[in-house]
C-alpha cells in the first residue's frame, strides 16, 4: 500500500522512509502565507495548516490517502515559523537560548471511506543558555534555518538543550510517527500491514 505526503520537506520524507512505508511526494496546493495570515494560536495554526496541505490534493489525488504536516513553534505569546536565513536563524536561537518553548506538530490525514485523521503532538523544550559564539558555531554547522526552531534535534540541535518532554520524540523532526502510523492503520496501511480493506 502507498499514499500521498504532502509536503516538500526532506526531514518528513525521511522520517517515513526510516519505517519502510511506501509513499509518493507531492507539493500541496494552496497559499499557505494567507492561511497563516487569518491567525490563531499556534496549535491552531499547525493542525490547519496540516489539514489544508492535505486537502488541496484531494482533487488531485481523490482516491488516494494523502498526509499532511505541519510545525510551529510558540514562545510566550509569539508564533514562529522557519527562520528563512543564516541571520534570523542566530537571532532566533539568541532569542530562545536560557529559556522555554513548544513546539506543536500536527498531521492530518485524509482519503477514502474514513473521516480525517487529525492530531497533535506538543513538545516542551528548555534551552540552556548559550553565548552567541556557540550559537553561530551550531547554526554554521547544522544549517537548520529551514526548521521551525532553528534546530535540528536528530543532529547538533540535542546539544542545545537541557529539558525536553514530550510523547513523541519524532514529532520535533517534523511528523508525530506514533500518530501518523495510528492514522495510517485506519487505511490498513503500515509497516507491518500485509492486506488493506483499502485497495487505491
Amino acid at each position: 500500500m502507498s499514499f500521498i505526503l504532502a509536503s516538500q520537506s526532506p526531514y518528513r520524507r525521511a522520517q517515513l522512509e526510516s519505517l519502510k512505508l511506501k509513499f509518493e511526494v507531492c507539493a500541496p496546493s494552496f497559499d499557505e502565507e494567507s492561511a497563516k495570515s487569518l491567525g490563531g494560536s499556534a496549535q491552531e495554526l499547525s493542525l490547519k495548516l496540516a489539514e489544508q496541505k492535505a486537502l488541496s490534493l484531494c482533487p488531485q489525488f481523490p482516491q488516494q490517502v494523502i498526509v499532511g504536516s505541519d510545525q510551529v513553534l510558540a514562545f510566550g505569546p509569539k508564533t514562529l515559523g522557519k527562520p528563512g536565513s543564516r541571520e534570523e536563524n542566530i537571532l532566533r536561537l539568541l532569542e530562545l537560548q536560557g529559556q522555554s518553548h513548544q513546539l506543536y506538530t500536527s498531521v492530518a490525514i485524509v482519503g477514502p471511506g474514513q473521516e480525517p485523521f487529525l492530531h497533535t503532538d506538543c513538545t516542551k523544550l528548555k534551552m540552556r543558555p548559550l553565548s552567541r559564539q556557540e550559537i553561530e558555531t551550531y547554526v554554521d554547522l547544522d544549517r537548520a534555518w529551514d526548521c521551525a526552531g532553528g534546530y535540528k534535534f536528530e543532529s547538533l540541535g540535542l546539544s542545545l538543550f537541557e529539558k525536553v518532554e514530550t510523547e513523541d520524540p519524532s514529532s520535533i523532526i517534523g511528523l508525530p510517527l506514533i500518530a501518523t502510523l495510528r492514522g495510517l492503520r485506519l487505511w490498513g496501511i503500515g509497516p507491518l500491514q500485509h492486506s488493506s480493506p483499502y485497495s487505491g
